[in-house]
């Protein structure tokens, strides 16, 4: 027994050198290859070499990039002797992503025990195709945060979530994608019993690892806003990327966006919330499909999403299948469809792949099959579909909670909801004219946003439509929140008075920040500032301000 293990640990060790080789091999023959897509930030690395530590930091990269690229890269100034911004690049991106192969290769081992299974899809990460075209061709930071994205993961299946959080706290400074994992953590943690406190570090690694940029000279509130400012700049339902938005006219962007973002909100929330409340546990393998839905889902749904941003799916997707091979299709739809979303942007900068694409009116690049990007939308779908199936197959062996239990909830909500409607005839009222307002406030400030891009079209029409539908959605489920929280009142008098002045001071808070301070609400913005009104009323310690928590009996346990 023994011997056989050794030569099996001979043989994967002399496969992963050869492989190694292999690689090395195809990153020379692309090694001065590149799109100019980051040719500003090759350019500042190129003007460090003469620079200092702090001269080096203060001239950040463009782009609303955090500070730890510039470490990296002046670590790669010190260390090596590379003077293209180019080959600087590369070798960042090549580095984390052989941590990636590392940590891939762990989590294989540790679900399967297998040597062989994570021998085979060590290398498959190693050469996943979007992976090879994001690295060598289109020279982005996706791979950096994939590999700390896997690194947490582990150090989650391994039951050791301070080390995963911290993993996920760095991976969030050098990336903001890797929010995409943060609901499945907050549901892992929640289900562990552990404590959401547990969180904070989070804020914790980013201030930590912004300091030395400010300590050198840097002005810290730029770099605490990095994520909001470039959150901001993208005003497009969809950047060629392959989820629900290709289906959508793209002059509809100040209806939908907002749109995308609640609904979202809402079918978290209640997917949560069906998990919390019918106590699930999770073993790690059905944690791990947890993990790959949610960095699929989220990238799917929102609006303002790139072509790259299904990255790290499609590298945890290799990992799924190697644990669960029965289900092989899902990686090859996830991945075909990332690589469908690549090629019109990295086919416009080489030759050989450019007789796939042709260039339309506005000057972008795309597909000479017109309807290329809605297939690839369709294979995300189907992978969705497939992963949730699995999903629910996995946790009935561990728990009572199946896919119905969402159908259950939402019934018995809007059985509350109507209650609510007949017994609080003005409270209903006062809603429906907050939400309106709400929703006429918002409009108004896309409009103003989007009138530089000529995107809307029918005004009039659009803004009735927007506002009807805004308002009896606020309306709707403001009366869930209602329904969750009328157990802390003792009469419906007590419950009426609440929803006036809490309306009312919801309403004074955003229309302050629109007059006096001047910031404009949009869909992010009012999320953000929504929930910071709500976190300080939590704080003042107001129980009956728990809704999304008010089903557990023991609150004291998440915190």
């Amino acid at each position: 027994m023994k011997k056989s293990k050794s030569i099996s640990f001979l043989l994967t060790t002399v496969g992963l050198l050869l492989f190694a080789a292999l690689y090395a091999y195809s990153v020379n023959i692309f090694w001065n290859e590149g799109t100019m897509d980051l040719g500003a930030h090759f350019e500042w690395y190129e003007s460090l070499l003469n620079s200092d530590f702090s001269g080096s930091i203060l001239n950040t990269p463009p782009d609303y990039y955090t500070p730890v690229y510039a470490y990296i890269l002046v670590i790669i100034k010190n260390y090596t002797n590379i003077s293209s911004g180019l080959h600087a690049f590369k070798t960042m991106t090549i580095a984390f992503h052989l941590i990636s192969v590392f940590f891939s290769w762990r989590i294989i081992y540790f679900l399967t025990n297998s040597l062989q299974r994570s021998f085979c899809g060590a290398c498959l990460v190693l050469f996943a195709p979007t992976a090879f075209l994001n690295i060598n061709l289109v020279v982005h930071f996706d791979s950096i945060y994939c590999a700390l994205g896997l690194a947490s993961i582990y150090f989650f299946l391994r039951r050791k979530p301070v080390f995963g959080l911290i993993a996920f706290g760095i991976g969030f400074t050098i990336k903001g994608l890797i929010i995409f994992l943060l609901p499945a953590i907050i549901i892992y943690l929640i289900s562990e019993k552990i404590r959401l406190r547990y969180l904070l570090t989070l804020p914790a690694c980013y201030l930590l690892l912004i300091l030395p940029a400010g300590f050198a000279g840097k002005d810290m509130l730029p770099m605490i806003m990095t994520y909001y400012e470039r959150g901001s700049s993208w005003n497009a339902l969809t950047w060629n990327a392959p989820n629900v938005y290709q289906f959508i006219p793209s002059n509809n962007f100040s209806l939908f966006a907002p749109l995308g973002i609640f609904g979202i909100c809402v079918a978290t929330y209640l997917f949560v919330f069906t998990l919390l409340k019918e106590k699930v546990r999770f073993n790690n393998r059905s944690l791990l499909i947890l993990f790959l839905i949610s960095l699929v889902f989220f990238p799917f749904f929102l609006p303002k999403m790139h072509d790259r941003y299904f990255f790290f799916a499609d590298i945890l997707s290799i990992v799924y299948v190697f644990i669960y091979p029965r289900y092989f299709l899902v990686p090859i739809l996830i991945t075909c469809a990332s690589f469908i979303a690549y090629l019109p942007f990295v086919a416009a900068n080489y030759s050989l792949l450019a007789p796939l694409v042709v260039q339309n009116q506005t000057g972008f690049f795309v597909h000479k099959f017109q309807y290329s990007f809605q297939i690839s939308s369709l294979m995300n779908l189907t992978a969705i579909i497939l992963l949730i199936r699995q999903f629910n197959t996995e946790i009935k062996n561990t728990s009572n909670y199946n896919i119905h239990s969402i159908k259950i909830l939402l019934i018995k909500t809007h059985r509350d909801v109507k209650e609510i409607i007949k017994e609080c005839k003005s409270s209903t009222a006062t809603v429906m004219i907050i939400g309106l307002i709400t929703t006429l406030m918002l409009q108004l400030n896309w409009l103003m946003i989007m009138k530089d891009y000529g995107f809307e079209k029918n005004v009039l029409e659009r803004l009735t439509m927007a506002i009807l539908l805004g308002g009896i959605l606020f309306t709707y489920f403001w009366l869930i929140y209602l329904s969750l929280i009328k157990v802390f009142f003792k009469n419906l008098s007590e419950l009426r008075k609440f929803v006036f002045f809490d309306s009312m001071s919801m309403l004074s808070f955003l229309v302050t920040l629109q007059v006096l301070f001047k910031i404009p609400l949009n869909n992010v913005t009012v999320l953000a500032w929504l929930t910071l009104f709500i976190g300080i009323k939590i704080i003042l310690m107001r129980p009956y301000l728990y809704p999304f928590l008010a089903f557990a009996k023991n609150l004291k346990i998440y915190f």
